[in-house]
């Protein structure tokens, strides 16, 4: 899955690209395994102690968070979707574009 996400953001023009953010965040007491996780056009960092995001976020294992802005020149990022890596392949592409 992170193949198709990575081969649909490359396909997003470069202003597309620079109004696109997507994170993984993981659960602190997995940290250990990160060097493995998520390696793609996008991030992914772990939460901190007592996985304050995961809980508020209502987390699960390889969700992947959209966010957006509206121009190049527009500092404010927007929560866009939530996005499992382990179902909808195939609709990933019609939640980028």
């Amino acid at each position: 899955m992170v193949e198709t996400m990575t081969s649909a953001y490359k396909a997003l023009s470069t202003e597309q690209q620079t109004q696109v953010y997507m994170q993984a965040v993981g659960k602190i007491d997995f940290s250990s395994s990160n060097s493995g996780f998520c390696k793609g056009s996008f991030g992914m960092c772990s939460d901190v102690s007592g996985n304050p995001w995961w809980n508020e976020w209502n987390s699960d294992q390889r969700d992947v968070y959209f966010f957006y802005r509206k121009s190049v020149d527009d500092a404010e990022w927007k929560y866009y979707c939530t996005y499992s890596m382990n179902d909808y392949e195939n609709e990933f592409d019609d939640t980028i574009d």
